[in-house]
């Protein structure tokens, strides 16, 4: 319940920070749907991030190396 909460608040802060810097009257056609293209690729690009970063992750050595001078 908690992470369902945490991922509505991120979206919406989201949105919001959107319709803050691009200065979007949702009120107007033209400009909602701007902030719906603006949006969905910011929603895109998230989830593009997030399997790139978790890729890299994934390949990482997680393993120690081996000292061979402390026998």
């Amino acid at each position: 319940m908690r992470i369902a909460f945490l991922i509505l608040l991120f979206l919406f802060l989201g949105a919001f920070m959107i319709v803050t810097k691009s200065d979007l009257h949702l009120s107007k056609a033209e400009e909602l749907s701007n902030f719906y293209d603006i949006y969905y690729n910011w929603i895109v690009s998230l989830f593009s991030n997030v399997g790139a970063t978790t890729a890299n992750v994934v390949k990482l050595d997680w393993f120690p190396q081996a000292n061979s001078t402390l026998k």
